[in-house]
């Protein structure tokens, strides 16, 4: 198994070395279609009547003809309160980047199949303001490969390692593991799923002219070994409004089960958000 990963590592680091956006930052990045750096801010929209929450995210994305990177920031706060005295204050950190590197096109230039090298990391820190003995963290990193479909769809298989630690009851203890992750993603213009018969009825409208600008992205993963299963489901809706500005509604969920011995314990990251986007 680990000669397996360093051999993935080996080939993934060959070719992201090779990256041209990461060799002349800002020059590289000319404003035209094929390559693409946006920024986006955004905040929840959930509530919890029992709670003071508070939700920040940053996201950066750079795309080009032979890579595509995102990564993606969120600070999280909750408060619970009685009689106003404070009983619970916590904070935690998301943060979880991928980078989708181009190898090798196969079929028509049309539609090729893309082979891709899949990078993925994330970082999970909850801390405890009352308590520091209940602060944790929780790591992954994979490395591996994809096939993608002009683009809209890519699948792809990676493995690595994650270094965790979890709670069971009030007792924390370390899990350490290789981890298996095969994801989903879909990315496309919404104008382009809507059957063909509704497209009229649709203008008529003005509904298909708000669709040619905006884009559905869906995502699946599972990070999955003898005592891991996270699932990971976003799906979100982008709408262009200008040249540079769009704004976003995108819901994101992650559940956690993790075992030690006859033990299991589970976690639940869950959050409908809007967002505004700056293309620079």
């Amino acid at each position: 198994m680990i000669s397996l990963l360093v051999f993935i590592a080996a080939i993934l680091l060959s070719h992201f070395a090779n990256a041209g956006p990461y060799t002349e930052i800002p020059k590289i990045f000319v404003k035209d279609d094929q390559q693409v750096k946006s920024f986006k801010i955004g905040y929840n929209l959930t509530n919890n009547l029992n709670q003071k929450q508070s939700l920040f995210f940053v996201e950066g994305i750079v795309k080009n003809e032979n890579i595509n990177h995102t990564s993606k920031i969120d600070l999280a706060s909750a408060s619970t309160s009685s009689n106003d005295v404070i009983i619970s204050s916590t904070g935690s950190t998301l943060l979880r980047t991928i980078t989708f590197k181009e190898l090798h096109k196969f079929g028509t230039k049309e539609e090729p199949l893309v082979l891709t090298g899949v990078a993925y990391g994330r970082l999970y820190d909850f801390s405890d303001n009352i308590s520091s003995q209940n602060n944790l963290q929780d790591q992954i990193i994979t490395a591996g490969f994809g096939l993608s479909n002009s683009k809209i769809y890519t699948i792809g298989l990676s493995a690595g390692v994650r270094n965790a630690d979890v709670f069971f009851g009030y007792d924390k203890h370390n899990i350490r593991s290789y981890i298996y992750r095969p994801s989903f993603v879909y990315n496309n213009s919404v104008k382009n799923i809507i059957p063909p018969f509704l497209k009229e009825f649709l203008a008529d409208y003005q509904i298909f002219d708000f669709a040619t600008e905006t884009n559905l992205k869906i995502e699946y993963a599972l990070i999955t070994s003898y005592n891991t299963n996270i699932q990971q489901f976003y799906i979100g809706f982008e709408k262009s409004l200008s040249k540079y500005i769009s704004l976003a509604i995108f819901y994101d969920i992650e559940t956690t089960l993790s075992k030690f011995q006859d033990l299991q314990s589970n976690n639940r990251i869950e959050k409908i958000s809007t967002s505004l986007v700056l293309k620079l």
